[in-house]
């Protein structure tokens, strides 16, 4: 769970500069990134985000998580909020998100059972 949540702070991180460079793009009729280059592709097919870097895929989002390819490095703190935990924050203003409690461990020894 961990790394679900931290997951998507990353590619939140990576996704928003991307996708709102590619957009103006798309609309104006210039071209898109060459499939060598750093990039962003969406597969609605498979309701998944690609994230490419030099051509090569270095991640993928979908609903269950984040599955990077390499390493993560981590300067600050994760905090395992449980799938219920996300939600609650997914659906309260930002003011007060901060004040939700993580959920408890699971018996099986993790937040949530999946």
């Amino acid at each position: 769970m961990k790394r679900s949540i931290l997951g998507l702070t990353i590619a939140t991180i990576f996704a928003a500069p991307f996708l709102a460079a590619a957009q103006p793009a798309m609309a104006q009729g210039r071209e898109m990134p060459s499939p060598g280059a750093t990039r962003i592709e969406i597969d609605p097919e498979r309701d998944e985000i690609h994230f490419y870097i030099k051509g090569e895929v270095a991640a993928i989002l979908r609903a269950d998580g984040l599955h990077v390819r390499e390493h993560i490095n981590l300067g600050g703190s994760v905090t395992d909020y449980g799938v219920t935990g996300f939600d609650k924050r997914r659906d309260t203003s930002p003011a007060t998100a901060d004040t939700i409690e993580p959920d408890p461990p699971s018996a099986e020894g993790g937040r949530d059972a999946d």
